[in-house]
C-alpha cells in the first residue's frame, strides 16, 4: 500500500503508518487501534497525589516496645508482636501491610483496646490505655475509637438508620439528641437515600459504608479499619478510600487500615510493613 507521508502530530502514529504492510490494511488498522486503546487506558489512570506530611501534627497514637504472646498451650506460645514501636499523627491515614500472621491485626486490636499487651505501653489521645479499668476501656472503645470490619456486622433486622444509632444507645443521650449525629454520619458516607433500608436491601459497598457511618457516629478521634475492602470489588474498594479521606477532611479523624491490597494501601499517607510480629520498614 502507498505510504502516507503527511505530517502527523503523534510520532508513534507516523511510525505505524510509515511501515510496510504489503497490502494488509487490517494489520494497519489493528495496530492503530491497539495504540489508541493504550492511550485511552493511560488517560483513565488517576493521578497519584503526593503523600502528605503530618509530622508537624500532634501524635495521637504512640506504641512503645509492645509485645504480645498467644498461649495456645502452656508450652506452645506464639509471639505475635515483638517490641513494636510506632507513632501516628493526628489526621494521618496509615496502612498496615504484611502477610497473614505478621501481627498487623493483633496490633490493631491492642490499639483498639480489645486486648492488653504483655509488655510495653500504648497511648491514644493522651490516654495510656493499658492503665484503664474495664469500664474505662468500654468508654474508650465507644468514644475514642471507631471500628470498621471486613464483614460489616450490621444487624439484619434493623434499617440503616437504626444500625448507625447502635453505638449511641450505650451512651446516656436522649433519643431526640441522636438525630443530628446519625444524619451527619449517614450523609458523610452518601447514604441518605438508603437510611430506611435494611442490610439485605443494600449492595456490598453500601453495607460497608453503613458500617463506616456507624463507626463515626460518636465522632471518634481514631478510626480502625481491618480489611475494610476485603469483600468488595476494586471500584468499591477505591470508593471506600475516598470516603476515609473525606471523613478525615470533614472531622479530622485519624485512620489506621489493615490491608493486603497494595492499591488500597497506596492511597494512604504512609504504609507500615510488618513481618513475623515486627515492623520492617515504612514508605510514604
Amino acid at each position: 500500500m502507498q505510504k502516507d507521508n503527511s505530517d502527523q502530530s503523534d510520532p508513534k502514529i507516523r511510525q505505524i503508518i510509515s511501515q510496510e504492510y504489503n497490502g494488509n490494511t487490517q494489520q494497519l488498522i489493528d495496530e492503530l487501534r491497539s495504540y489508541l486503546r493504550s492511550l485511552n487506558e493511560k488517560s483513565e489512570q488517576p493521578a497519584i497525589e503526593p503523600a502528605r506530611d503530618f509530622s508537624n501534627q500532634p501524635i495521637i497514637v504512640k506504641v512503645n516496645n509492645v509485645s504480645y504472646d498467644y498461649h495456645i498451650t502452656r508450652k506452645n506460645i506464639v509471639h505475635a508482636l515483638k517490641n513494636v514501636s510506632l507513632e501516628i499523627h493526628q489526621g494521618e491515614i496509615v496502612a498496615l501491610m504484611g502477610a497473614s500472621g505478621s501481627g498487623k491485626s493483633t496490633l490493631m486490636s491492642l490499639i483498639g483496646g480489645l486486648d492488653r499487651p504483655n509488655n510495653g505501653t500504648i497511648t491514644v489521645n493522651d490516654q495510656d490505655i493499658g492503665k484503664l479499668s474495664n469500664g474505662q476501656l468500654t468508654k474508650y472503645r465507644n468514644q475514642t475509637v471507631g471500628f470498621v470490619f471486613q464483614f460489616f456486622y450490621l444487624q439484619p433486622f434493623l434499617n440503616l438508620r437504626r444500625n448507625v444509632e447502635v453505638p449511641l444507645m450505650f451512651g446516656r443521650s436522649k433519643r431526640k439528641d441522636r438525630h443530628e449525629p446519625i444524619d451527619r454520619s449517614i450523609s458523610a458516607v452518601n447514604l441518605t437515600d438508603r437510611a430506611s433500608h435494611k442490610p439485605k436491601e443494600l449492595s456490598g459497598g453500601q453495607m460497608q459504608r453503613a458500617a463506616i457511618a456507624r463507626a463515626i457516629v460518636n465522632r471518634p478521634k481514631l478510626l480502625l479499619a481491618d480489611e475494610p475492602t476485603g469483600n468488595l470489588d476494586s471500584k468499591s474498594g477505591a470508593d471506600m478510600m475516598n470516603i476515609f479521606s473525606e471523613i478525615r477532611e470533614q472531622f479530622g479523624t485519624t485512620v489506621l487500615i489493615v490491608t493486603h491490597d497494595q492499591n488500597i494501601a497506596g492511597k494512604a499517607d504512609r504504609i507500615i510493613y510488618m513481618k513475623d510480629g515486627e515492623i520492617t520498614h515504612e514508605n510514604p
